[in-house]
C-alpha cells in the first residue's frame, strides 16, 4: 500500500485548500502571445492547461468583461480559502515541532559549514535552516 502525505496533510491545512482551477485572462492577442513562453515552460513540467476563446471563458467565468479576448485555464490549480488563517496554521505547526519564529530586520545572510549566520540590526544569529519571509513587496 502506498500512502502519500502532502504538506497540507502533514500540517493539517488540507481543508483550507480549494482546487477550483485558475483562469488567466488576456486583453488581446499581443498580451496572450507574450504569455506563451511561460505556458511552454509549464507544459515542459507537466502542468495541465488549455487555452480558451471568449465563449469558453464565459462558461468558466460568467460575466467576464468582453475586453478579455483570450484565456488559459489551469484545472489543477489550488487556491487558499483564507491566506491569513493558512499562514497562522503553518506557523503553529512549525512552533509545535520545535521551530522558533523571529521578527527582525535582516541585513545579511552568510552560509557556514553546518549553519547559516543571519545578521540583523540587533545581533548575529545562527541556525541550521532559515526561511526568509520578506512579504509580497
Amino acid at each position: 500500500m502506498l500512502v502519500v502525505v502532502t504538506a497540507s496533510t502533514a500540517t493539517g491545512t488540507a481543508g483550507m485548500l480549494r482546487k477550483d482551477g485558475n483562469l488567466q485572462v488576456y486583453e488581446g492577442e499581443a498580451e496572450f502571445r507574450a504569455s506563451l513562453l511561460g505556458w511552454a515552460a509549464r507544459m515542459a513540467h507537466g502542468i495541465e492547461f488549455r487555452h480558451m476563446g471568449p465563449e469558453e471563458m464565459a462558461a468558466v467565468q460568467p460575466g467576464l468583461s468582453p475586453r478579455f479576448t483570450h484565456g488559459t485555464f489551469t484545472p489543477g490549480w489550488y487556491s487558499i480559502a483564507d491566506p491569513k488563517d493558512y499562514v497562522l496554521a503553518l506557523a503553529e505547526r512549525f512552533r509545535s515541532g520545535g521551530g522558533e519564529i523571529l521578527r527582525a530586520e535582516v541585513t545579511g545572510l552568510a552560509p557556514m559549514a553546518e549553519s547559516v549566520q543571519v545578521m540583523t540590526k540587533g545581533e548575529a544569529l545562527k541556525a541550521r535552516h532559515v526561511v526568509l519571509a520578506a512579504g509580497a513587496f
